[in-house]
C-alpha cells in the first residue's frame, strides 16, 4: 500500500498577509502605470514590499510613479512581479473563504497563497534594477476637493494621443484653470486652485484612477522643479502619484478661446445630447470621417449626417438666441462637449470659426474647431 502523498510547503524567507479586496485594488491601480509594451521589461513589472504594517505596490514608467499601500501583517522583502500573473494569483476569493492573501519571497520567487491555492511567481527582473522613486517635491502645495476629479474627467478626452506632439498629450494646470487641447478642440475647467503644472496624459489618467479607487474628495499636491506629487486616501488604500513635468510649451488657451461671437444659440443640453447621440450611432462603423452638419437659424437648429453606404439622418431642435449660419463639427468632439448639463450657450461666428459651448454656472467649457463636410 502506497503511503499518502504529502504536499511540501514552500520555504519562505519572509511573509506578509493582506486583505484580498484591498490587495486586488492596489495591484489593479499600480498596473495602470506599468507598461508591458515598454522596450525596458522592468517598466512592465510591479515592485512589492511589506513592512511596518503596510504592503506597498509600486510601478514606474519613467514619467509617472505610483505607490499604493494597504494594511498588512508581517514583512516581505522587495521583489518584482508581473502584473497579470500577480492579478491571476490574487484572483477572486471563494464565497465563505477567508478574504486574506499570504505572501512570501525566496530566491527571486514571489509565493502567493489564497483559498488553499499556492502560486510561485518568478520575478521578471532583479529588484535592484527597478527605477528609483523620484524625490518627493518640497515646493508649493495645494489642497483639491472634488473639483480635481471633475477637471480630469472633463479635460482628458481633449488631450491628444499623438506622441509626436508631446506638448498636447497633457493637461495644463495654470492660473486657476485646467485645460487640454489636441489642436482641434479645447476643454477647460475654471475655478481650480492656483497650482501650476503641465502633466502628461498618463500621469493624469493614473491620478484619476487613484481618485476613483479611493473615493477621495480631498487631495494634497506638492510641486517641485521637475515633478509634482499628489496624495489621496480612502477605502483602505493610500495612493501617491508623482508625475514628471512635461518639458514643453503648452499653447496659451487665452489665444484660442474666442472673445466674442456673431451670435449665440441657447438650447437644452438633454435635447441636443439625444440628437447627437443618435447621429453618432448612425455613423458608427462608417469609414468616412464622422462629421455632423449644424444649421443655425432663428428658433431652430437643424442637425444632419450622411454616409455613402447607408443614407442620412436629420433632426430639428428648437433653440433660442440669434445664432445664424452653417458649419460642420466632428460628432465625437461635439458629443464629448455635451457632458455639460442644463441650458447651453453655443457661440457661433463664421463657417470656419471656432464655436464655444458653455452652461450657465458651470466652470467647464469647450471650444470646437469646425470641419469641412
Amino acid at each position: 500500500m502506497k503511503p499518502a502523498t504529502q504536499t511540501t510547503p514552500i520555504k519562505q524567507q519572509a511573509g506578509a498577509c493582506a486583505d484580498a479586496a484591498h490587495l486586488r485594488a492596489a495591484v489593479a491601480l499600480a498596473a495602470r502605470v506599468a507598461d508591458p509594451r515598454a522596450t525596458m521589461p522592468i517598466l512592465g513589472a510591479l515592485r512589492v514590499e511589506a513592512d511596518a504594517g503596510a504592503l506597498r505596490v509600486e510601478a514606474h514608467d519613467l514619467r509617472t510613479w505610483i505607490e499604493v499601500t494597504c494594511e498588512a501583517d508581517g514583512a516581505l522583502a522587495p521583489i518584482l512581479a508581473d502584473p497579470r500573473a500577480l492579478t491571476a494569483a490574487i484572483g477572486t476569493t471563494k464565497k465563505g473563504a477567508p478574504a486574506r492573501v499570504a505572501f512570501g519571497a525566496t530566491d527571486g520567487t514571489l509565493t502567493v497563497e489564497r483559498d488553499g491555492r499556492r502560486f510561485a511567481l518568478r520575478a521578471p527582473c532583479p529588484v535592484r534594477d527597478f527605477p528609483v522613486a523620484p524625490t518627493a517635491p518640497s515646493g508649493d502645495t495645494a489642497i483639491y476637493g472634488a473639483e480635481l476629479a471633475d477637471a480630469l474627467d472633463w479635460t482628458l478626452p481633449a488631450a491628444s494621443t499623438d506622441d509626436t506632439r508631446p506638448q498636447l498629450c497633457c493637461v495644463n494646470f495654470t492660473a486657476g484653470v485646467a485645460v487640454a487641447s489636441d489642436g482641434h478642440r479645447l476643454h477647460a475647467h475654471e475655478g481650480m486652485p492656483r497650482f501650476d503644472a503641465l502633466l502628461s496624459r498618463g500621469t493624469c489618467e493614473a491620478l484619476r484612477a487613484a481618485l476613483a479607487a479611493t473615493g477621495a474628495d480631498r487631495v494634497s499636491a506638492r510641486a517641485g522643479a521637475g515633478h509634482v506629487a499628489y496624495r489621496c486616501e480612502g477605502r483602505g488604500l493610500g495612493v501617491t502619484v508623482i508625475g514628471r513635468r512635461v518639458d514643453a510649451a503648452f499653447p496659451s488657451h487665452d489665444q484660442v478661446v474666442p472673445r466674442e461671437h456673431d451670435g449665440t444659440a441657447h438650447v437644452a443640453a438633454s435635447a441636443l445630447r439625444e440628437a447627437v447621440t443618435t447621429a453618432r450611432a448612425f455613423l458608427r462603423g462608417s469609414r468616412e470621417r464622422a462629421g455632423i452638419k449644424c444649421e443655425f437659424a432663428p428658433g431652430t437648429l437643424d442637425l444632419s449626417v450622411e454616409r455613402s453606404d447607408a443614407g442620412a439622418f436629420a433632426e430639428t431642435i428648437k433653440v433660442g438666441g440669434d445664432a445664424r449660419g452653417t458649419l460642420g463639427l466632428d460628432v465625437g468632439y461635439l458629443s464629448d462637449a455635451l457632458a455639460l448639463d442644463g441650458e447651453l450657450s453655443i457661440g457661433v461666428s463664421g463657417p470656419l470659426d471656432a464655436i464655444t459651448v458653455r452652461a450657465a454656472g458651470d466652470p467647464r467649457f469647450a471650444v470646437l474647431m469646425p470641419m469641412r463636410i
